[in-house]
């Protein structure tokens, strides 16, 4: 019993020894953990310091930068416009509205305004306060229809000009010498600002209808066998009320040219003989042998022949239709005879010493016909072989035997001669005797 206490005693012994032993090198290894952890903090503490400090540098130019970034831009100014209206005529529109359509900065289309119509004296108007960037604008008037539109991409001091474009109806009938409507007659209307016309044609009623700019016209009616009706002069103005015309026919004259076969596509050119008018010029081109020209009417007529296979060369002549009604033939043959130099004098004797042949022009003429040829520089790029403007003058030399005519030149302020008639018979030199303008 004894003994088994003592062995008890002993092993309680060891086992405290152990459980002191091991809590030791528990604290210990603590201890050397600890300092381990301590060394390494404390070596990464400089780097977190050399952090902090570069941070702490970079913070003003950071600081800079954003506010650099939030600093807003300028903004666009707002645009002001200003332009006026005006008519074909150039008059003032002052009853318009307004049409404008902007786009943004990438040209996109952002927005369309409607400035409603009212007046504007003088046809001026001004819009303030638009939002950039481009703005295309166009005025809006009843009845009529704008030229183009304008662009702006930036305020304007001088006004621009937007130009409005109308036009008149003019309607009519066209008669017979009996009263009888005529159907297919031919309506031309010419305008006296620039040399163009435009045409119509009657329906079986004999009815027509133009649609015109306003202006000054010249319009006259034909056909090929009711006759021509005298012209009547119009005057147009904006947004005037259709205009209504009547024509009556008479009966007219022809002039009928026939060519030799190698002249088959020639046409033929008739117009006043005195100013040499285009508002009243006819024409023709060959049908088999001959171009016909129809509904003239009584008068000295200046006639052009021309091809279009020589487009610099052309032929002149000067006819006299002396009834309404006559049909006058003529055959077109080119031919080389003597040439007579003409010396001209005058038949009175005065101070005055311009020369005659400033004031008159000379034209071959029947019956003795010999053709003028006249010549033109086509190097302007070639204008159709029929053209209006063959007026040149003369050399004042001419075929023999012939007929002619000296046509006197319309001169401003003065009151012009009469024409002249002469036959120039085979000789070197012939003298002709024609009045001064007075």
């Amino acid at each position: 019993m004894k003994r088994a206490f003592v062995f008890l005693l002993a092993a309680m012994v060891v086992a405290g020894l152990w459980y002191v032993l091991r809590d030791r090198g528990e604290l210990e290894g603590d201890a050397a953990a600890g300092n381990s952890e301590s060394k390494r903090v404390a070596t990464a503490q400089p780097s977190l310091e050399r952090v902090e400090s570069a941070e702490s540098l970079a913070a003003p130019a950071e600081s800079a930068r954003s506010e650099a970034d939030v600093t807003p831009s300028p903004e666009p100014e707002l645009l002001t416009i200003r332009g006026f209206v005006r008519d074909q005529l150039d008059g003032p529109v002052e009853h318009f509205g307004l049409r404008g359509v902007r786009r943004d900065a990438n040209n996109l289309f952002a927005e369309e305004r409607r400035w409603p119509a009212e007046f504007h004296p003088g046809g001026e108007f001004t819009l303030s306060n638009l939002e950039p960037y481009v703005w295309e604008i166009a005025p809006v008037a009843e009845g009529f229809t704008f030229e183009r539109s304008q662009r702006f991409a930036r305020s304007n001091e001088r006004p621009v000009k937007f130009r409005m474009l109308c036009k008149v109806r003019v309607t009519g009938i066209v008669l017979d010498s009996e009263g009888a409507p005529v159907a297919q007659a031919s309506i031309r209307a010419t305008s006296l600002k620039l040399p163009s016309s435009i045409f119509a044609t009657t329906d079986s009623a004999g009815a027509f209808e133009l649609e015109l700019e306003p202006g000054k016209y010249g319009l006259i009616a034909a056909h090929d066998l009711r006759g021509v009706s005298d012209p009547q002069s119009i005057e147009l103005a904006p947004l005037q009320r259709p205009v209504d015309l009547e024509f009556r026919l008479a009966p007219s004259g022809q002039i009928r040219v026939c060519f030799p076969p190698s002249w088959r596509r020639a046409a033929v050119l008739v117009l006043p003989l005195s100013t040499g008018n285009v508002e009243t010029f006819s024409q023709a081109k060959t049908n088999d042998e001959c171009a016909v020209v129809r509904g003239l009417l009584p008068g000295w007529k200046r006639l052009v022949v021309a091809t279009p296979d020589d487009r610099s060369t052309a032929y002149m002549a000067a006819v006299e239709l002396v009834s309404i009604d006559q049909v006058l033939e003529l055959n077109f043959e080119v031919a080389t005879p003597t040439r007579v130099t003409l010396r001209l004098r005058a038949s009175t004797d005065d101070a005055e010493s311009r020369d005659l042949r400033l004031d008159y022009e000379l034209l071959p003429t029947l019956p003795n016909l010999t053709w003028l040829e006249v010549k033109r520089d086509v190097g302007d790029g070639g204008r159709k072989g029929l053209d209006p403007k063959w007026m040149l003058n003369s050399d004042w030399s001419a075929c023999a035997p012939g007929s002619y005519v000296a046509v006197p030149r319309s001169r401003a302020g003065s009151e012009p001669p009469a024409l002249v008639r002469f036959e120039v018979p085979n000789a070197v030199e012939f003298e002709v005797v024609l009045p001064r303008a007075r």
